[in-house]
């Protein structure tokens, strides 16, 4: 319960702000559906960030692992949790899979940190008031499109339906042209809006949750207001990301940065050594530029503290 209402939260404040700014409120339903977005949209990045942490584990394993050819398969050290593959070919296809899905994952994240997506119907956690495309069943193969099968027509706007061995009432669809047993496909996003009970064939009774379709192009205009809110904060996001990584990489240049003088000493000029290579050094500038000096030009002292750097390991390439 907390968590629903922690959740809730997160699209109620997007109101409070309304209030406030003097807009007009949206109607009550379009109101819950945007909650509703802002609810899943939560969820969705908890759920990514989660698949990430573990393929990010994964991915880290599989790149430490070692390769033994008198294996067949891949084994998994019980103590050490050490992983061991029977060939560089099958070790590079795991890193490879690992990689493309955490790059979808990745994907996925960066669309959800600037857009509303669409709130998710789960099966088997079904409830009065809850809205949303229908998600499929984890595992479920084959033909993915959303059909179901005609079970009852009871009037022109009113049936009964299977959806993945499911019985739901849908209700505000046309039931032109369509039988019963007649497969068929209705809208994706739909509105749980109460139980109906009805009489079995034997006598007894079902209670089943009624499903109406959302009306989209009503919806449209908020979610879009929404998205606009959402991309503009993405961007925010952004550029203070920039700044702040700016800010760090100067000040790391700074510590770094030395002056550095020639032998005559009226050569001076204060930079990051970045580079050594055929006898040449690279020193780069805070406006990024890069100064090339021959190293028998500089200073003894500073030829001192560049081979220094040599040894520690200075690359022989610059930055790009």
């Amino acid at each position: 319960m907390f968590t629903r209402i922690l959740l809730s939260s997160v699209g109620l404040i997007v109101y409070a702000a309304v209030r406030e700014s003097g807009e007009t409120e949206p109607p009550k339903d379009v109101k819950a559906f945007v909650v509703a977005c802002h609810d899943s949209r939560v969820k969705q990045i908890q759920r990514a960030r989660k698949k990430a942490a573990y393929i990010q584990q994964d991915l880290k394993e599989n790149r430490t692992a070692r390769v033994n050819p008198n294996q067949r398969v891949v084994t998994v050290d019980a103590a050490t949790k050490e992983r061991t593959y029977p060939s560089e070919e099958v070790k590079h296809h795991d890193i490879q899979n690992d990689e493309r899905r955490l790059k979808s994952l990745q994907d996925t994240l960066e669309r959800l940190d600037k857009s509303l997506p669409m709130p998710q119907l789960i099966l088997d956690n079904l409830h009065v008031g809850a809205v949303g495309a229908l998600e499929f069943p984890e595992g479920m193969i084959g033909d993915r499109t959303p059909s179901f099968e005609v079970m009852q027509i009871t009037d022109g706007t009113n049936m009964m339906v299977t959806m993945f061995g499911q019985r739901v009432w849908v209700s505000g669809v046309s039931t032109a042209g369509l039988v019963d047993g007649k497969k068929v496909e209705l809208p994706q996003v739909f509105r749980i809006t109460g139980t109906k009970t009805y009489k079995t064939a034997i006598g007894g009774s079902n209670t089943v949750f009624v499903f109406s379709p959302v009306d989209m192009e009503k919806m449209q205009p908020y979610l879009e207001k929404e998205n606009k809110k959402l991309f503009r904060q993405y961007q925010e996001r952004r550029e203070a990301g920039a700044r702040k990584k700016a800010a760090a990489e100067k000040a790391r240049w700074r510590a770094a940065a030395r002056t550095w003088t020639d032998k005559t000493g009226k050569y001076k000029v204060f930079a990051e050594a970045v580079a050594y290579r055929g006898g040449k050094v690279h020193l780069r500038k805070e406006d990024r530029s890069i100064v090339t000096v021959p190293l028998s030009k500089l200073s003894f002292e500073d030829q001192k503290i560049l081979r220094q750097k040599i040894k520690e390991g200075l690359p022989k390439e610059p930055p790009k």
